[in-house]
């Protein structure tokens, strides 16, 4: 039985190793374990999946070797990351399902092929393996441990790639479901979000990966997909293999073999549900076939048509080439052609309700984003206010969204002015109180904290040269009033009769002098400091030439020097 192919053996052992379990795919002829990310490893293309032999051809089979059927051994190493419950629920359902259907597929024979029965004990024995495995799971019971996990899984690649495998292929397979359900999952949730190029490429993983045939309504998604991607001959094509891959998909046959089935139960009322259906389907055929005409009649008549043809497929192209934002100017041109040269025909009639329909969902679109402007311009947010409105003006718009795009292009301009006029203003504000708290600090004699907020006017273009001015003269009186001090302790020292004394006045006159240095060295009365710090030094070199040395030598002083 071959329901498990290669690439399930070669993905499974890679679970194994990894310790990533993940589930198979989804369709029941569809071999194959494979995650939603990876893309599995294809065969090669030129190899046709050899169709299940003939009960005749079985018969005649050789029987299996019991050598053949022994299990592969365990790999040495075998590293296992955690145990995943999901994908242990989902293998013992599968088996059991395949149990099931082998049970079916022997009680169908007359007698079964050689070896049936060993495989069939190998299917029993791994599908109670699983069973026992999730129930203990279940009950957090002794037994679930990593290597009782690794042993059950190598099983499970043992049986895979046993001979059981080329005895007979059952018409379904379980074992392979949700790889292609989750798939498809994906497929869906990226065709509602409208990322149409991942729509396409998880639909040729998809492709690649099976073996038989898609669902009808994944194959939809698909040629959506081509659509909205700009490849209508592609969807086309798509639609074209799905009427002739899926014919029984439309009611047709369906429908009626269903109405016979419950007519022979007896159950009237579904039948009479059954051919209502069909009627409406039949009547709805009729009612196009007049439309249908028409269109044959107008693509026969290319002549006749050209013009009107050429504008309609440039109105239709725009239609699915459009993003939910723009209208193409080439789209809007060829409706305009066809209201003035075909006012009446039906051409233009349709062509007027697929540009309606792309129409209203532009304006609404454009209608909700020159409202967020709007609101990002009251919150004066104007930079991103102007990156909405540039977007929004980056395509044709209607006369009516036009006028109110200049409108707010100029509220935009306005608000900046006038919140940028209120800034300066209150910049102003500020600086001139801050000018005014550094004259009262002139006059409250603080010069070096006027000094500090005169500096930081220095910024300001209409304040700098007051405060360059102001900065001097705070720096000029503070001198002035530091060499008054040290004059005051040189008379001081003049008129004191005790030696220690007269040293202290000295020395501390000295150490004003020299702050004057280093703090105003740039004031105009420099010079004199310079001359009155020589005499005062002169004075304590006579009084005692080891003061001034030792003065000097003090570590704070030498700081101040």
């Amino acid at each position: 039985m071959k329901f498990i192919n290669k690439k399930i053996i070669r993905l499974i052992s890679g679970l194994v190793v990894g310790g990533m379990l993940l589930a198979g795919c989804a369709d029941s002829r569809i071999g194959g374990l494979m995650t939603a990310k990876k893309h599995v490893p294809l065969p090669d293309r030129g190899r046709q999946d050899v169709p299940a032999r003939p009960i005749a051809e079985v018969k005649r089979k050789a029987a299996v070797s019991p050598e053949k059927m022994k299990p592969r051994p365990l790999p040495k190493k075998i590293e296992m990351l955690q145990v995943d419950t999901d994908f242990i629920k989902q293998r013992s359902s599968a088996y059991q399902d395949e149990l099931e259907k082998w049970r079916k597929t022997v009680f169908s024979r007359e007698r079964p092929p050689e070896g049936w029965t060993e495989c069939l004990v190998a299917l029993k024995r791994i599908s109670g393996r699983y069973r026992k495995f999730q129930d203990k799971i279940k009950m957090n019971r002794t037994g679930v441990t990593t290597r009782n996990y690794q042993q059950l899984l190598q099983e499970d690649i043992n049986f895979q790639a046993s001979p059981c495998n080329s005895l007979a292929r059952p018409t379904t397979n379980a074992l392979n479901s949700a790889g292609c359900r989750q798939l498809e999952a994906a497929l869906q949730r990226r065709s509602a979000e409208g990322n149409y190029q991942e729509v396409i490429s998880l639909y040729e993983q998809l492709s690649d990966f099976s073996d038989d045939e898609i669902s009808p309504e994944i194959m939809k998604f698909y040629a959506q997909a081509l659509v909205k991607s700009g490849n209508p001959a592609a969807a086309a094509e798509v639609l074209i293999k799905l009427e002739k891959k899926y014919g029984s998909y439309s009611p047709r046959l369906m429908g009626r073999q269903a109405a016979r089935l419950f007519l022979a139960a007896g159950n009237t009322n579904a039948a009479v549900t059954e051919y209502d259906k069909l009627l409406a389907y039949y009547d709805s055929l009729r009612k196009e076939e007049p439309v249908i005409r028409e269109q044959l009649d107008f693509l026969r008549n290319p002549e006749a048509h050209s013009r009107e043809l050429s504008w309609f497929s440039a109105v239709l192209r725009g239609s699915l080439l459009f993003n939910g934002r723009h209208l193409s100017r080439e789209m809007i041109q060829a409706m305009t052609g066809l209201n003035n040269y075909f006012p009446e025909t039906i051409y233009t009639e349709k062509a007027g309700k697929i540009y309606t329909s792309c129409e209203e969902r532009m304006r609404d679109w454009v209608g909700r984003q020159l409202d967020l402007v709007e609101k990002l311009v009251s919150d004066k947010q104007f930079d991103r206010a102007r990156e909405v409105l540039t977007v929004v003006g980056s395509g044709p718009l209607p006369v009516d969204f036009e006028e109110q795009a200049s409108r707010l292009d100029r509220r935009i301009n306005m608000s900046r002015e006038q919140e940028e006029e209120r800034r300066q203003q209150l910049i102003a504000h500020a600086r001139n109180v801050q000018w005014q708290e550094g004259m009262n600090l002139l006059d409250s004699r603080q010069y070096d904290e006027a000094i500090a907020v005169f500096t930081a006017l220095l910024e300001a273009d209409d304040y700098r040269e007051e405060a360059e001015k102001q900065i001097s003269a705070a720096k000029r009186q503070a001198a002035v009033d530091l060499r008054r001090q040290a004059a005051g302790l040189f008379i001081k020292a003049g008129k004191t009769a005790d030696p220690q004394l007269k040293g202290e006045f000295l020395l501390e006159a000295r150490q004003t002098l020299l702050e004057i240095l280093t703090k105003y060295s740039q004031v105009d009365i420099i010079d004199k400091v310079r001359e009155n710090l020589k005499v005062i030094e002169g004075d304590i070199l006579q009084l005692d030439p080891g003061l001034l040395e030792q003065e000097q030598t003090s570590p704070t002083n030498m700081d101040k020097t």
